[in-house]
């Protein structure tokens, strides 16, 4: 047995099929449910799952999405890695920071998920860029005016805007979008859906300085 093997199976004391490695980091969970960011500390992972400890209530069966920061290197301020999970049991803590324990089941998407919203159903798809989470104060020119918003998520391919102005599905915008440089990255956008939360948006194309 080489000595990685022997250093696995001392970490798999509960004698899982999939060894779970001690890795503590701040994650974010968002409820897709009602659409809350809850934070939360990851203390181990493995292929299919991972257990982490948080204030927050979250109900077993719950579907989240699970975010982790990724490297310097990231061209958005903030990016995250993201996967999407469900939460397979809760624990209350007695010897923790933390209020409750999750254990938390990965969840393919190689094929279509439902998930059940407030007041609407969404299709989870097999997205070629996955969501991640990404709170930042935004500039973006629409109606020949400068206006605020805010965005939730993002992917390579767009972005999720709240803004309180009135903006119509189809119509075009150009974003600022702040990146690890503390440059600006104006980017040709689309609208291509809207709700009570806010409107999807479509990257176009980057516009060039």
């Amino acid at each position: 047995m080489s000595q990685k093997e022997k250093s696995n199976d001392s970490e798999n004391i509960e004698k899982r099929k999939r060894v779970r490695l001690d890795e503590h980091r701040p994650i974010s969970v968002e409820d897709l449910k009602d659409g809350i960011m809850h934070r939360a500390i990851m203390l181990n992972q493995s292929e299919t799952g991972l257990y982490f400890e948080s204030d927050s209530l979250l109900q077993p069966g719950a579907r989240v999405y699970l975010a982790t920061e990724t490297s310097s290197d990231a061209p958005f301020v903030g990016e995250f890695d993201c996967r999407l999970a469900e939460i397979v049991w809760r624990n209350k803590l007695k010897k923790s920071f933390y209020n409750y324990g999750y254990g938390v089941q990965f969840i393919s998407t190689d094929k279509p998920q439902e998930n059940e919203r407030k007041d609407h159903k969404e299709v989870i798809n097999a997205r070629k860029h996955p969501r991640k989470p990404y709170i930042r104060p935004v500039l973006f020119a629409a109606n020949d005016q400068i206006l605020k918003g805010t965005t939730k998520n993002l992917s390579l391919s767009g972005i999720f805007l709240q803004s309180k102005s009135e903006l119509e599905v189809g119509q075009k915008i150009i974003l600022s979008l702040p990146t690890r440089s503390k440059e600006k990255l104006k980017m040709s956008a689309e609208i291509i859906w809207s709700n009570h939360e806010g409107y999807g948006v479509k990257f176009v194309k980057k516009i060039e300085k």
